[in-house]
């Protein structure tokens, strides 16, 4: 059974090696507690000393370390009574090709191994020249052109 340290440890290590492997960057998640007693959790990008640097302050890399931390916790609590799927809107946007290209294959076989489901959506364009997915990785194409396109199957408004 995992202490509440070692989950937490967990955490942080899942964290690093996601954005290790998916953006080539070294990154730290750390908490601390305010003068009202409540935690406020830090992530981001750290420096050769492990100070954080104003690099992931930006939309792009703020999204994406979301995402990492979502996976982290997830992956984590894998031996526990937790939630087995993560959905992300959006993933994909405003990322360069190679870290797209990274992020796909870290999702595409990291959750997996962790018995966790992964269900990204994304707009075509956002998908890398080359990629595709496989019909058992497609669940549902959203399109306007017929009542098969929409998500819950009602007519628009």
């Amino acid at each position: 059974m995992q202490s509440k340290s070692s989950i937490y440890k967990s955490i942080k290590e899942n964290f690093t090696l996601f954005v290790k492997l998916v953006l080539d960057k070294d990154g730290r998640i750390s908490t601390e507690q305010n003068s009202e007693g409540n935690l406020v959790y830090h992530a981001g990008f750290v420096d050769g000393e492990f100070n954080y640097t104003s690099e992931s302050d930006g939309c792009s890399y703020k999204k994406i370390l979301c995402i990492g931390y979502d996976l982290a916790v997830n992956l984590a609590y894998a031996h526990k009574d937790f939630v087995r799927f993560i959905y992300h809107d959006g993933g994909l946007e405003t990322l360069d090709t190679r870290k797209k290209l990274e992020f796909l294959k870290y999702v595409r076989n990291t959750p997996e191994l962790f018995g966790t489901q992964y269900i990204l959506t994304l707009i075509d364009s956002d998908l890398p020249d080359g990629v595709e997915f496989t019909d058992e990785e497609i669940v549902l194409t959203l399109h306007d052109d017929g009542d098969d396109g929409l998500l819950f199957k009602m007519p628009s408004w």
